[in-house]
């Protein structure tokens, strides 16, 4: 799911830049301080209405959009010493970190997949509560499958760049035989319902996280433009082509994992995610106030940063082995 590897990724450089200011003895003090408080429960106006009439694309557009010019240059960040490489790995090598770590997956998972179920998904496929169950367990499988198969490997040390295209090519396989029974259990109808949905959970992430900063500005938003706005940015998210998704396991090379996260393709993903959120405000523009659209431009701006910085981080923090 690709909100959940995004997600995935906070979770490590948070752990990375925490145990890297501690000393090895004190891995006992860690675990109870690991998890993360759960989000605001509370529903917004727009959950109910943010999904468009016709969830189904028939074609993606493929515009040509100008690339936006970038205020500096990338951002290059260095792979950690050796020392500290290993003393990273030897702390994820600790059992009870391993158990945390586990833990907050699965709970990070399942709280990604509630919120797809809650944004209208499960109304839309007309599931009854055996076939919710189903799909549910599916869907944490396939959460468990990335982190415990590749993630987690690495972190610990086990696998290295050879035995990493073996684990991948065994992960896609999962991965396919996984999505073999979603499509078995939702039908060819309902599995593309399903896609369109998981494609655009992250912008009715964003939109929640959103709306309350716009009350905060004196810029509160009306039920209507939160419906349209979620309506805009799922819709664009929808049909946008990105070179390679970053956020989407099924675009990854998973058997030379580290080749997907170099420098130069993090820089492009973000420029593309710019362009997106550029078509976004513009469309915005119609139903926001100039000052509505200026505060937008600047929330989708932070979370292009945000996720520029996760991932460059993340990478740096269990970088390729030498």
């Amino acid at each position: 799911m690709k909100k959940s590897l995004l997600a995935l990724f906070v979770g490590v450089t948070l752990l990375c830049v925490f145990l890297l200011a501690r000393k090895p003895p004190q891995v006992g003090e860690t675990r109870a301080g690991a998890g993360l408080p759960d989000p605001n429960p509370g529903a917004s106006a727009f959950q109910a209405e943010g999904h468009p009439r016709q969830p189904l694309q028939d074609t993606l557009q493929t515009e040509p959009v100008k690339l936006v010019a970038r205020d500096s240059a990338p951002e290059t960040l260095a792979a950690p010493g050796a020392s500290g490489g290993r003393e990273l790995s030897a702390i994820f090598r600790d059992p009870a970190m391993q158990e945390t770590m586990k833990d907050e997956a699965r709970r990070e998972a399942a709280r990604n997949i509630k919120a797809l179920f809650d944004s209208g998904l499960v109304r839309q496929l007309n599931l009854n509560e055996e076939q919710t169950t189903a799909l549910r367990e599916l869907l944490l499988q396939k959460a468990s499958l990335f982190w415990e198969r590749m993630l987690l490997p690495m972190m610990t040390g086990e696998l290295d760049e050879a035995g990493m295209v073996a684990a991948g090519r065994l992960l896609r396989q999962n991965f396919d035989e996984n999505t073999a029974q979603v499509k078995a259990l939702l039908g060819g109808d309902g599995y593309q319902v399903y896609q369109w949905y998981e494609k655009t959970e992250a912008d009715r992430d964003h939109a929640r996280q959103f709306i309350p900063e716009f009350e905060q500005a004196g810029q509160a938003l009306s039920d209507k433009q939160q419906a349209e706005l979620v309506g805009i940015m799922t819709e664009e998210r929808a049909n946008f082509r990105f070179s390679l998704d970053l956020g989407d396991p099924a675009q990854l090379d998973l058997e030379h994992w580290y080749d997907n996260f170099t420098n130069e393709k993090i820089e492009t993903f973000a420029s593309e995610l710019q362009q997106l959120n550029d078509r976004v405000v513009e469309r915005a523009k119609n139903v926001l106030t100039a000052d509505q659209a200026t505060l937008l431009q600047s929330q989708l701006n932070r979370q292009v940063q945000k996720g520029r910085l996760t991932m460059l981080t993340t990478t740096a923090a269990i970088g390729k082995p030498r």
